[in-house]
Order: C-alpha cells, then sequence, then structure tokens
C-alpha cells in the first residue's frame, strides 16, 4: 500500500499537528464562551460533552432507539460525518501523514490511511475494554465500513479493479 501522497508536507513542518491541535481547542473554546454569552444551556451542554469525547461538533444524540449497532454506524459514516470530514480516504490521509511526521523516528515507512482506520478500532476496543457502552462498538463497526471505503477508493484512484475482496 503506497503512503499518503502529502507526507511530506507534514514532514517539513513537524510542528503543523501541533498548530492544528492548538486550532480545533481554541474553535471550541471559542464555541464553549458564544453559548455561554447567549445563554443556550442546551448548546453549551453538547459542546461540553462533544470536546469530553473528542466529538467536538457531532451534535445531539439522535439514536433512533430501534436501530441497531451496524444500522447506526451506517447511518454515521454515510451521513453527517462523510459530510462533515470528507471522504476517509482524505481524511484518514492526512491523519496518517501527520501522525508519519510524529513518529518519522520510530517508522520504518509512513503509514497508511488502511493503518490509521485499524488504529482507530484499536482505540475503540480498548476504551471498550475499559468501559463497555454502545457508542465503542457502534464505531469499531464504523471505523470497519470506513476501512472498506478507503480500500474502495485506493483502487479506484490507483485505477485497480473494482471488485476488491
Amino acid at each position: 500500500m503506497a503512503a499518503p501522497k502529502d507526507v511530506r508536507q507534514f514532514s517539513i513542518s513537524g510542528h503543523y499537528a501541533v498548530d492544528m491541535a492548538r486550532r480545533a481547542y481554541m474553535d471550541l473554546d471559542r464555541a464553549v464562551d458564544q453559548a455561554m454569552a447567549s445563554g443556550d444551556e442546551v448548546a453549551l451542554k453538547w459542546i461540553i460533552n462533544a470536546g469530553v469525547a473528542g466529538r467536538a461538533g457531532a451534535g445531539p444524540p439522535t439514536t433512533p432507539s430501534n436501530e441497531s449497532i451496524l444500522q447506526e454506524a451506517q447511518r454515521l459514516v454515510h451521513g453527517d460525518r462523510g459530510n462533515n470530514y470528507g471522504h476517509p480516504f482524505d481524511d484518514f490521509g492526512r491523519t496518517a501523514g501527520m501522525v508519519s511526521a510524529l513518529l518519522q523516528h520510530k517508522l520504518r515507512e509512513p503509514l497508511t490511511q488502511e493503518d490509521v482506520a485499524m488504529m482507530m478500532v484499536c482505540v475503540k476496543l480498548s476504551r471498550e475494554a475499559n468501559r463497555p457502552k454502545r457508542d465503542n462498538r457502534v464505531d469499531v463497526a464504523g471505523y470497519a465500513e470506513a476501512l472498506d471505503m478507503v480500500i474502495a477508493e485506493r483502487t479506484r484512484r490507483e485505477g485497480g479493479p473494482e471488485n476488491v475482496a
């Protein structure tokens, strides 16, 4: 699997990931200030919960009570998250580039989009082992779907066969 094409961009500027994290924190801080100033307690609660869960911008929970874990994962991956973050191939490509730059002194080769998807499954499994909850299991299914999308998109962009097993 080829490394993301933009890895060099992140290797040149080792501070890029730190800058991105700093900007995300400032955006979250600004949103909290606005919610507090407007007195919107519901928005403030969502923002705080999103920040604690690492899901800034996720909005209110909308899980229908009769929705299976797989249905919820499908809805999330192919709904707002796709619109907010772009295709997983591109999103995980940026992440792979940042982490590769951060760990370049430890890696033999840059990480790929597939590596990022599998690492995210590991993060969710670790959280599930510590404190079981539905969100972890939904996200495992979602990252498995995202991995499948990454593989299909790589095949499409590289001009490979359409049916990937």
